[in-house]
């Protein structure tokens, strides 16, 4: 096989076949060719998803926005032809900017995976009890790596969005239970750690200033 035969086998053994892939493949697998692989499928997707949508703005844009002006000669000859102009121009600059944050979009993934490893790391090394295999930083960051492959369908109209983080988040579960040897429930408690804080902290902050209110209220 060549090697884009390679990458295409691999990538449908993480989507289709994610417990084999954990138990043999994921060990052969290199940090440096996960962690590429896991931020070029997320960077694919979210190309897909930005031309997908330009496509549907422009269309939209065009359609109306053309048609209207040209509808009346008067409106071709003064005003109507400056405000489809400006139209223009505020959807040039509004496409510019999704584009930068799509080019973008590898240091914003890294950023955020090392953020989520570091509280997966730290939930994988107090709940799992006895371990498969040693907690380290470098093996969660590549668990949660090849989990980012699913990104590669965020473009697909509605179920892209809502099925890309599920499936995601699915293979997370699945590398720290196969890989680790945690139980079922204390993989998904390791994987939505992160979450599980974040609507802890949520909750905590919005049970204090509640509290707070009342306080005031009632003095």
């Amino acid at each position: 096989m060549n090697p884009a035969q390679k990458v295409i086998q691999l990538v449908k053994s993480i989507l289709f076949s994610p417990r084999e892939f954990f138990k043999t493949t994921f060990y052969e697998l290199s940090f440096s060719n996960a962690v590429a692989l896991g931020l070029l499928s997320h960077w694919l997707g979210q190309w897909i998803l930005h031309f997908s949508s330009q496509f549907i703005g422009l269309g939209a844009f065009s359609l109306d926005s053309l048609l209207q002006t040209l509808g009346t000669d008067e409106r071709v000859d003064s005003f109507g032809r400056e405000a489809w102009f400006q139209e223009a121009s505020g959807w040039f600059h509004t496409w510019m900017n999704s584009v930068m944050a799509v080019i973008l979009d590898p240091f914003y993934t890294l950023g955020s995976t090392f953020l989520s490893c570091i509280f997966i790391f730290v939930a994988a090394s107090l709940f799992i009890r006895p371990r498969r295999q040693e907690v380290t930083f470098g093996w969660i960051f590549k668990i949660l790596a090849v989990s980012l492959v699913p990104y590669l369908f965020v473009g697909v109209p509605i179920l892209g969005s809502l099925g890309a983080p599920l499936w995601s988040l699915i293979l997370v579960v699945l590398g720290v239970e196969q890989t680790l040897g945690a139980s079922r429930g204390v993989a998904i408690v390791v994987a939505t750690f992160p979450k599980l804080l974040l609507l802890f902290l949520i909750a905590s902050l919005g049970i204090l200033l509640v509290g707070g209110l009342l306080a005031l209220f009632i003095s």
